[in-house]
């Protein structure tokens, strides 16, 4: 089973972004609603508790913070891959270094991951490459405040649910 840990879009960045998904990679829209992804999957064997209940302990006290989506980029998570990054920012810095300490949340890409909305995922270059640029020239940028953190599994028909939520 994979797990990941998730900061789902306010209602207008999530319709932007389900727009673009609809336009140009329907099968996302399917799979999860979008999200910015915080660490990558990771394989998880233990008892779900265990994870739950360390997901719980970080997110223990946390407050709400701004996240500002600001640019387009390629080839995150996988070549020819369209996603939209966040700006730098202390409170996420932190949280995902958090998560990064616990023993839970560690593989060996985790180190220098960098979070994403995920918008595109075909794998064709020459397509990916049209997509960016019409993307480009739209400018989409969006900021809003974090109300809630997700732990999400993946789960055999390669779909992800929510396993436990934080709210902010």
């Amino acid at each position: 089973m994979k797990v990941k840990v998730v900061i789902p879009l306010d209602d207008g960045g999530r319709k932007k972004v389900d727009q673009y998904r609809f336009q140009f990679d329907r099968k996302l829209i399917k799979v999860f609603e979008p999200a910015i992804e915080l660490i990558p999957p990771i394989n998880y064997f233990d008892n779900i508790r265990n994870i739950i209940n360390n997901f719980n302990n970080i997110m223990h006290g946390l407050k709400r913070f701004k996240v500002k989506i600001d640019k387009i980029v390629t080839d995150i998570p996988e070549e020819n891959a369209l996603s939209f990054t966040i700006e730098e920012d202390k409170s996420i810095n932190m949280l995902i270094h958090k998560l990064l300490r616990s023993n839970y949340f560690v593989e060996n890409e985790s180190q220098n991951f960098v979070p994403y909305i995920l918008i595109y995922n075909n794998g064709d270059k020459n397509e990916s490459e049209s997509i960016y640029d019409s993307i480009v020239i739209d400018n989409f940028k969006h900021d809003f405040f974090v109300s809630q953190i997700l732990l999400i599994m993946q789960d055999k028909t390669k779909s992800w649910d929510i396993i436990t939520e934080c709210s902010l």
